[in-house]
């Protein structure tokens, strides 16, 4: 099984935070998130495993893309919600996300839609 882990690198206005601590994965880590966040559980990042994700809410999604043919469903968490919960400042400028494979995305976007 292929696992994908997303280093988000949360840039911020600010330079502080406070520390509060994150139950601790029990199992495969899908999910790296560092920055200026409030919520951690090993040193300055947040590890997430799939049950801890699934915690959030789930949402569905039907849309078009540029790289698939026709309306697709789309099933997971939204964005907003994963930042949410990790007590993202509302400072933030930007996140970038960056897969296994150093493929890196960089967004301005106001994630309160997604």
């Amino acid at each position: 099984m292929w696992r994908i882990v997303f280093l988000f690198f949360l840039l911020f206005n600010t330079t502080h935070a406070v520390s509060t601590e994150l139950n601790t994965p029990t199992d495969a880590v899908i999910l790296v998130v560092a920055g200026e966040i409030q919520q951690h559980n090993i040193a300055n990042e947040t590890h997430l495993d799939r049950a801890m994700i699934a915690q959030l809410p789930a949402h569905t999604l039907h849309t078009t893309t540029l790289v698939t043919d026709g309306v697709k469903r789309f099933d997971g968490v939204l964005m907003r919600d994963l930042l949410d919960s990790l007590a993202i400042k509302t400072q933030a400028t930007h996140v970038e996300a960056r897969a296994l494979n150093d493929y890196m995305v960089r967004s301005t976007k106001n994630f309160g839609r997604f």
